[in-house]
């Protein structure tokens, strides 16, 4: 079910992976935006039109403190992109009635907790273009593998792990099954020949 991916050294990559199958049309979202870390990387590589980044900021279990100086701290990271990013405020759940399609990517890093992550997935799976990609971060985390597991298990599709040079390890799964991974590293893929086309990489 876990596969290690040929395509993604780790999660800093997402945005190239995006562009390089052609995921530049439709918006993406982040569920969980912290102080935008994450958020920031996807919009500096990704040519994607918008990025909605989905969290409610309060105090959780996992993290009991003030979050409004995670909010402020991402407002001030993403604020030189100007549109392209939108900062919803509120639950996943409810932010799935204020994100317009089409939506591309979908990236899972909220609550850790099996049936959090679960509903998560099972929530935004149906609002993915049919070749998008549902991902998520801190696979390494039991409950969260759990939840994938689940989740894979569920739709019947193969889900793939990256490394984790700076971090935890994500993972990611293709909304059509019959995508097939990619044998080379989309980060080493900028400036050289295209193994798909022949031309060269913008």
């Amino acid at each position: 079910m876990f596969t290690r991916s040929t395509e993604l050294d780790d999660r800093e990559a997402f945005g190239l992976l995006l562009n390089t199958r052609g995921l530049m049309y439709g918006n993406a979202v982040e569920i969980g935006t912290d102080r935008g870390a994450f958020a920031r990387d996807l919009l500096t590589h990704w040519r994607g039109p918008q990025l909605y980044c989905v969290d409610p900021w309060e105090i959780y279990r996992e993290l009991y403190q003030p979050r409004q100086p995670d909010l402020l701290h991402a407002a001030a990271a993403l604020a030189h992109f100007g549109d392209r990013v939108r900062l919803l405020q509120m639950t996943s759940e409810r932010a799935t009635h204020h994100v317009p399609g089409p939506i591309a990517f979908v990236y899972v890093d909220g609550l850790h907790a099996t049936r959090a992550v679960l509903d998560d997935c099972l929530t935004w799976w149906p609002r993915l273009e049919p070749n998008g990609i549902l991902a998520g971060h801190d696979l390494q985390k039991p409950r969260v593998r759990e939840a994938v597991e689940l989740f894979a298990e569920h739709v019947g599709h193969r889900v793939y792990t990256t490394g984790a040079r700076t971090g935890s390890p994500s993972w990611y799964i293709y909304r059509d099954p019959a995508t097939e991974p990619l044998p080379w590293k989309v980060a080493g893929w900028l400036g050289r020949r295209s193994p798909l086309s022949g031309g060269l990489c913008p």
